[in-house]
């Protein structure tokens, strides 16, 4: 539920994007534009309830991927699998968060990044702490751009899926995924 709800949040913002490219359409293409788009639709509010609960299941999962998980790294590969997990657990605790609150009253301004930002901004260095944040960001998408052109996504591959009459495929999409997730974030 959870994977399938963040992945039903980047198509919504791919399509939020294009409308607002074109000109289609007013609104935010941003996190919270996209589930008030799912509150918009019939059933929408329950929508966002299971989406919350799947983005919930996700952050549970990685913590303890964070804890207990990845006993087939050593030394540093581990400490930075582990410090990855944790930042996969804040992202998908910021889309519960999220998915509760559009779908218990709405995202409250344009977006709701806007207080978030403006109190950081306000902070001493909060110019700083924006920048980096930023920064970190940028090198993450550009990571997995890497991964998808150097296709090292296929070490997570299963051995039947990097030997089977359909890894091609497996390549081809994960190729086009992971460069494709990398302008998403």
């Amino acid at each position: 539920i959870g994977l399938v709800s963040y992945g039903v949040v980047h198509l919504l913002l791919a399509w939020l994007i294009g409308s607002l490219a074109l000109g289609e359409s007013e609104g935010s293409a941003t996190k919270n534009g996209a589930l008030e788009q799912v509150k918009e639709q019939p059933w929408g509010t329950a929508l966002l309830w299971i989406m919350a609960f799947g983005f919930a299941a996700l952050t549970i999962w990685q913590l303890i991927e964070a804890i207990a998980g990845h006993r087939g790294s050593e030394g540093k590969e581990r400490v930075f699998k582990q410090v990855t997990s944790i930042v996969k657990a804040g992202i998908y605790a910021l889309f519960a968060f999220g998915a509760w609150k559009v779908g218990t009253q709405g995202s409250g301004g344009k977006d709701g990044t806007e207080p978030f930002v403006a109190k950081v901004m306000g902070l001493p260095a909060g110019q700083w702490i924006v920048a980096l944040l930023g920064l970190a960001v940028a090198i993450w998408a550009g990571s997995m751009i890497r991964s998808g052109i150097t296709k090292k996504f296929r070490e997570h591959l299963s051995a039947e899926a990097n030997h089977s009459d359909l890894s091609d495929a497996y390549v081809r999409i994960g190729t086009l995924g992971y460069i494709g997730k990398g302008p998403a974030i």
